[in-house]
């Protein structure tokens, strides 16, 4: 058994949540449910623990309660040939390879076999915010130049979405937005291409889409100015691609306490009471995954908001996905949530190479 296939491997008797933090760790997106022998069992992947947060299965349960416990495999010896056809017959983006035991003894990634991209070629980041709630900061600087650690949110933005594969970047602004082109330039400092759509008036988070000089051929980002998270971008563009939606919305759990009990009511009659209940939402968290065919939902040079363009692809009974986001994510919009972001970066943040921009 190669040394590496240890990494994806994981007891039948393992919790939901620690298949959470063991996907989280090899960022592949996907785990082996194996019995003491080394059986495979079956497979977890990043969409069955996002499709459990869904349906609020508890992670303090079994995995193999959101196993698929009838996975494709191939033998080990088979002809990488025959692991493409499966691939693409299946859509699949993993599949283990078993001996005849049914022991796993490799994983094969479809980055291996197929042409097609596993991420995002390019993302547009909604740069243009004015940040009216952060003032006296933002009246020197747009939104998304606000310090989170030492270097800008947008740059974290950046940053993360280079990890992922992204090498192409379109950034609108509006305000002040001098002060961002004066930072990245042209990207190359970066990495990276960085070309800019220019509001002449605010066009909302999903109007300056229709500035794109070309029609992307494929999906891609579109992420708020504002936000952090350590989601991953990969498993996002591989959960839309496999759901086969015209948009995802990646969606942050929002927890909300009750001080109060609660009473659940049968008309006049009490049938029960709860103690200050916790009620979870999940909420817009300000990145989507987009399809070329969602253009044409934006009205020309007018402000349109993607919560807009969203009730419209659906009054047109076209198919969106929600994509839950259980790693770190916050908005920077007012001061509070400013402040939380700067006490709860996350390593993963501060780690990363920084370009000297001063």
């Amino acid at each position: 058994m190669p040394p590496n296939i240890s990494n994806y491997l994981i007891a039948d008797t393992a919790s939901i949540r620690q298949v959470t933090e063991i996907v989280n760790k090899n960022r592949v997106g996907i785990v082996l449910v194996v019995d003491n022998d080394g059986v495979l069992l079956g497979t977890i992947t990043d969409g069955d623990i996002r499709r459990a947060i869904l349906a609020g299965v508890d992670f303090s349960g079994k995995a193999t309660k959101i196993m698929c416990d009838k996975p494709v495999v191939a033998r080990a010896g088979v002809r990488p040939e025959m692991i493409r056809t499966m691939m693409e017959e299946y859509r699949l983006h993993h599949i283990p390879i078993v001996d005849e035991r049914r022991r796993p003894v490799e994983l094969c990634h479809v980055e291996q076999f197929l042409e097609r991209p596993r991420g995002f070629s390019m993302a547009v980041v909604m740069a243009g915010g004015d940040g009216e709630r952060l003032r006296p900061i933002t009246d020197s600087i747009p939104k998304p130049m606000v310090r989170v650690g030492d270097r800008p949110v947008l740059e974290h933005i950046l940053r993360s979405l280079v990890e992922s594969g992204v090498r192409k970047f379109y950034f609108s602004v509006n305000y002040k937005a001098e002060v961002i082109d004066r930072y990245f330039g042209d990207g190359q400092a970066f990495g990276v291409a960085i070309e800019y759509l220019r509001e002449s008036q605010k066009l909302g988070t999903a109007g300056s889409l229709k500035l794109l000089p070309e029609t992307p051929n494929g999906p891609f980002l579109v992420i708020n100015g504002d936000v952090l998270t350590t989601a991953d971008f990969r498993s996002l563009f591989s959960f839309h691609t496999s759901h086969r939606s015209v948009l995802t919305v990646a969606a942050a759990q929002y927890r909300l306490q009750i001080p109060y009990a609660t009473l659940k009511l049968g008309n006049h009659y009490l049938l029960g009471v709860e103690e200050k209940p916790e009620i979870r939402f999940h909420c817009n968290a300000g990145i989507y995954a987009v399809d070329p065919e969602v253009l044409r939902f934006i009205p020309e040079e007018l402000s349109s908001d993607m919560t807009t363009v969203i009730e419209e692809l659906l009054r047109n009974g076209l198919p969106v996905s929600v994509f839950p986001i259980y790693e770190f994510w916050v908005d920077i919009g007012n001061p509070e949530d400013l402040k939380r972001a700067r006490q709860d970066l996350p390593t993963s943040f501060s780690g990363k190479e920084k370009v000297n921009k001063e």
